[in-house]
């Protein structure tokens, strides 16, 4: 499902999956590709959801977490605990 303005829980989403990414040595630059690869998705497709104008279904986010080293329920543990 897309939307026409960034939320507030998808942003946060990506933001928790971007430091992530950097954490796993993923370069800023190639966070939407590595997103778009293991999503099977294109790179403007990722490029929405890492700036929250798209959102994350669970089976996307399990992907993404699983290809990162963490769990789903570790992945929203960290999110829930941004909010």
């Amino acid at each position: 499902m897309s939307t026409s303005k960034s939320t507030p829980i998808e942003l946060k989403i990506s933001e928790m999956l971007s430091n992530i990414m950097n954490e796993r040595g993923i370069s800023k630059n190639k966070h939407t590709t590595h997103i778009a690869n293991v999503l099977g998705i294109t790179i403007t497709h990722a490029n929405r959801k890492m700036k929250g104008f798209a959102s994350w279904e669970n089976s996307q986010l399990e992907k993404v977490a699983k290809s990162l080293g963490v769990s789903l329920s570790d992945l929203f543990k960290m999110v829930g605990g941004q909010l």
